[in-house]
């Protein structure tokens, strides 16, 4: 066997050209990585690293944290993984501990890490890259030690556990727990100090697959993580419990494209597995010390489980060895309780300079004779059933996992008294609502006062949040047992009192509310308002939820960074006024008033292309009945009157756009009365709906009465898509119904013009960055294009418009609201995902990027503006992954959700984004098919009148190469398919139709199989 380096290079030399690393936009393929490493190592080589020397590494994740982990070995040192995140006193200690000689990091974490030898990879960019791409031919043994991962040290330090090259090769080649295939993509979640970090990074490279890694802001928000396991098409996956079941709480459907969810940190509940809907292809449980190399046993899911309660930790991974003994070293009986003692090759090589812990819990192995094997005392209490698989019963020692993280109650213990107002201190494991969290009770000197929130401040100077007890409970004394020890059965016992409150502890009403909603989300009896939500057992995901649920209850606009620099509810209070300027309402006049995100591109697009009346928006309202034309000429001036923007202009001086509301505007209802000649209504029915506007001058809205007949009328109304939107559309035609009854309508307080002053104030900062960071996970860095076979391929995008129109009987409409409701989804959303197959089977694609419209009134004020508010988001459907018509829709619920809810990000700052580069006048950057759905619509009531609508009509114009429309008509569905007429054929849009209707028929048969 040789060393992990080693084996790495030769499937650098297999697979040069293969991917090997990818994060964000940075793609690395194995040559790309192991000619970094190469440079890197000869640097590292000139600073003293040889065999055995440290090596620390302090970055985040990134793909920077695999090009130093391999140069440090290729320099033939051990790397020693530093966790920025740490607070630095930790650092220190850690680092000395380990007698590192030199550190890697960056800018961002150079002054955390004091060392006289600091390799900046920031700084020293240019010299590294100066080095030789060739490698330093540096061998390692398969005894040698490669890293040092440090864990909880129940003495009140860190202890380091050092590892061999042999142990991370048992771990990941020719395994019997999963096989990580080349091509095979594994995601990186871990930071690189946490254990799971040795599979995530050498499972696939020496494997010949690539390491996906994933922002700590991908991790936090579940959504993004979905969007991104789905779009990169992520086989395999490592998460703690605790992190799965945070997420699997809040997106059941998260891990659903996976082949292989690898769960373990803490015991796995049956009851939470049963909540994924729907499972990866495999979950697997699995069981291990920091000091066996990450997994020891796994335990094996391709189903639901069985049976309730904890999950099995199963069997042993290939190449360890399991027992389980009494007291006196014996194995027990099958289903009796024992110690774990693990053996094989994963067991490490013992603690950094502490020989007699080393001999304590790495004793010799008593049932092999091979020299000097040893076996690794667990400290865990288990029974093996019958059939070989372990059960895990309970911890033996004062060592705990919470949140997947291994913590030494001595350690805790030990900081706590290092306090000066502490005499005595003990800590415990307390369990609340189905969640555990440490609770420290405190004996304080005499004279002394202790408060939690100062014992808090000073454990967080030397011990890592999770280490950081949730509640401080002041005792005169310590309860003791009969020999004299503290009795920690009778404080598990005894219920955490309520403490008094603190000095400023006193809650405003608002505090109150926050204080409720942390105990909620932490699932926690009881939070102060001074108490940390991190310290109390909050971790990201919990975050995120929080903050949705506070913004829910208060109306507020809490961001996700407000409770990470405050994480209490009396910090996070302060940011719930702070919204008030910036949620929308009426806003002071500039002098040039500018437009919102969709009026700017609707204006530019009508710059780069004059004259042209692909923006329209024409409706028809069929009116049959006696109809009071002046009442209804009335009524539609009213309208006008009552909203700012149908009285709208965009002059642009200067080439400068800007918004002028004129003060009053009589739209000429043109009254024709042609029921002498309805062909000709159809005539000038088209050519009213295809005349262009004039954006500088307006109106932008023009109506015609068309006389059919004696008690027959056609009410044409004609709008430039800069001033109205589907949604505004409602809201003109109903208010149009009452006005003509005569009703009276309160004054609108709210005009787009407004909307579009504060949507540019509150679209910047932490806002956008946050829309972005959603976005940029969800559809990556390269979009793909979408290649139509057209019809006539050479020619020109000239959007010269058509379109073809065909219905959906009601038989088939109701099998596809029966298969809707099966699977927890909108109607809207099985038409796109079979809208979205069939592309994809007709132009040979594994991924179909779709743009569909979204209403863009995410605050509630917004819902009775009139304007153009609305926005394009793309939903990405990758075909490949998706191997039945359930699992693709499972996919499009979750990626539709996730545009809905972060659909604020307006389309041409995505483009900027994300867009590849085309001329400007492309308005297809990111998709070439738009897909859009309207459910029944309301219809205006006329007195004495029968009123029929109708949106649009034949056009000779097209926004998209296809555009899908399907409208809800009473039990049935009608499509329209708009078309470019440059590019397809009158048969070829029918044929999309048929074959729209075909698919809709053929999932609907699938579903029921």
């Amino acid at each position: 066997m040789t060393g992990v380096h080693e084996l790495f290079e030769r499937r650098a030399d297999q697979h040069p050209e293969a991917p090997a690393v990818e994060f964000g936009e940075r793609r690395l393929t194995y040559r790309q990585l192991d000619e970094a490493a190469n440079r890197l190592a000869h640097h590292l080589r000139g600073l003293g690293t040889k065999p055995g020397v440290r090596v620390g590494i302090c970055l985040e994740r990134s793909a920077d944290v695999a090009i130093s982990v391999l140069a440090v070995l290729k320099a033939g040192g051990v790397y020693v993984p530093l966790d920025p995140e740490y607070p630095p006193e930790r650092l220190a200690y850690m680092a000395d501990d380990a007698g590192v000689s030199v550190v890697v990091t960056n800018e961002r974490n150079r002054e955390l890490v004091v060392r006289e030898r600091v390799v900046d990879l920031d700084r020293d960019r240019r010299e590294i890259d100066g080095h030789s791409p060739a490698r330093l031919h540096a061998t390692a043994s398969a005894e040698a030690p490669a890293f040092v991962l440090y864990t909880s040290g129940s003495t009140g330090r860190p202890k380091g556990v050092l590892t061999a090259h042999r142990s991370v090769v048992r771990l990941v080649c020719d395994t019997n727990y999963l096989r990580v295939e080349p091509g095979d993509r594994v995601a990186q979640g871990s930071s690189c100090s946490f254990d799971p970090l040795t599979f995530e990074l050498w499972g696939p490279l020496l494997n010949g697959g690539s390491v996906v890694v994933l922002a700590k802001e991908v991790m936090v928000d579940p959504d993004a993580l979905a969007a991104v396991l789905r779009r990169t098409g992520i086989a395999v996956m490592f998460m703690t419990t605790s992190a799965f079941y945070a997420v699997v709480r809040a997106r059941p459907d998260t891990f659903a494209s996976l082949r292989e969810l690898i769960v373990g940190g803490e015991a796995l509940e049956a009851a939470r597995v049963r909540e994924l809907a729907p499972p990866p292809g495999r979950l697997i449980n699995v069981y291990g010390p920091t000091e066996t190399t990450t997994f020891a046993t796994w335990f094996d899911l391709t189903g639901p489980p069985e049976d309730d309660g904890i999950l099995p930790i199963g069997t042993p991974v290939a190449g360890t060895e399991t027992y389980v003994l009494d007291e006196r070293g014996e194995p027990v009986a099958p289903g009796e309780v024992g110690e774990l003692y693990i053996g094989g090759a994963g067991v490490g090589v013992g603690y950094l300079g502490r020989p007699v812990l080393t001999a304590e819990k790495f004793v010799p192995h008593p049932f092999t004779e091979r020299a000097g094997a040893r076996l690794y005392r667990t400290g865990d209490h288990v029974r093996r059933r019958p059939d070989g698989v372990l059960e895990f019963v309970r911890r033996i020692d004062g060592q705990v996992k919470i949140r997947g993280f291994r913590i030494e109650i001595g350690e805790v213990e030990a900081r706590l008294k290092e306090h000066p107002a502490v005499r005595t201190a003990a800590v415990v494991v307390a369990e609340f609502q189905g969640g555990r969290r440490l609770v420290a009770y405190v004996v304080p000197e005499p004279g002394q006062r202790t408060a939690a929130v100062d014992l808090r401040a000073f454990l967080h100077q030397s011990l890592p949040g999770y280490m950081v007890p949730s509640d401080f409970v002041t005792l005169d004394a310590l309860p003791l047992s009969a020999n004299g020890k503290v009795d920690r059965a009778a404080l598990r016992a005894a219920p955490v009192p309520e403490v008094a409150a603190e000095p400023g502890a006193s809650a405003t009403p608002v505090e109150e509310v926050l204080t409720e909603v942390f105990a909620d989300v932490l699932e926690v009896p009881r939070v102060r308002p001074d108490d940390d939500f991190f310290a109390l057992g909050g971790d990201s995901l919990r975050a995120t939820r929080l903050v949705a649920r506070a913004n829910e209850l208060l109306g507020s606009r809490i961001l996700l960074r407000d409770l990470l620099s405050g994480p209490n509810p009396r910090a996070l209070a302060t940011h719930v006024g702070d919204d008030a300027g910036t949620a929308p309402g009426p806003r002071p006049r500039p002098e040039l008033v500018p437009l919102s995100f969709a009026q700017q591109r609707l204006w530019f697009m009508d710059q780069v292309e004059p004259g042209t009346s692909r923006y329209n928006v024409p409706i028809t309202l069929s009116l049959k009945g006696k109809l009071d034309r002046l009442a209804l000429a009335d009524a539609l001036d009213e309208v006008v009157a009552r909203h700012e923007a149908l009285r709208t202009t965009f002059p642009s001086p200067k080439g400068r756009p800007r918004q002028v509301v004129a003060d009053e505007l009589h739209v000429d209802l043109n009254w024709t009365d042609l029921s002498d000649d309805p062909g000709e209504a159809a005539r000038l029915t088209i050519e009213d709906g295809n005349a262009p506007f004039d954006l500088a001058t307006g109106p932008l809205v023009r109506a015609r009465l068309i006389r059919l007949g004696e008690d027959e009328h056609r009410l044409l109304l004609v709008f430039h898509h800069i001033v109205i939107d589907a949604w505004s559309l409602d809201i003109v035609l109903r208010e149009l119904g009452e006005l003509y009854s005569g009703k009276s309508l309160a004054p609108v307080t709210l005009q787009c013009a407004d909307h579009a002053i504060w949507q540019r104030e509150w679209l910047r900062g932490e806002v956008l960055d946050d829309l972005l960071r959603y976005w940029r996970a969800a559809l990556g860095t390269e979009v793909p294009t979408l290649d139509l076979p057209y019809d006539k391929p050479g020619s020109r995008e000239g959007f010269r418009g058509a379109t073809a129109v065909r219905g959906i009987d009601a038989a088939l409409v109701r099998e596809l609201r029966a298969l809707s409701r099966r699977h927890g989804v909108t109607l809207y959303m099985t038409l796109l995902a079979a809208f979205q197959r069939q592309l994809g089977r007709w132009a040979g694609a594994d991924e179909v990027v779709v743009g569909t419209p979204i209403a863009g009134r995410t605050a509630p004020e917004l819902r009775s503006v009139v304007g153009c508010l609305i926005n394009m988001v793309p939903v990405r459907a990758n075909l490949a992954t998706a191997p039945d018509f359930a699992s693709l829709l499972s996919n499009v619920r979750a990626d539709t959700l996730g545009a809905f809810a972060h659909q604020d990000l307006p389309f041409d700052r995505l483009v900027e984004e994300l867009g590849p580069r085309r001329r400007p006048r492309d308005f297809m950057p990111l998709f070439r098919v738009m897909f859009s759905f309207l459910d029944a619509r309301e219809l205006p009531e006329f007195p004495g009148v029968e009123v029929g609508y109708r949106l649009g009509w034949p056009q000779n114009a097209a926004q998209f190469a296809l555009s899908l429309v399907v409208e809800v008509a009473g039990p049935e569905l009608k499509t329209t398919l708009q078309y470019d007429s440059d590019r397809f054929t009158p048969e070829t849009a029918m044929a999309v139709l048929d074959g729209f209707e075909r698919t809709l028929r053929g999932v609907t048969e699938e579903d029921s199989r």
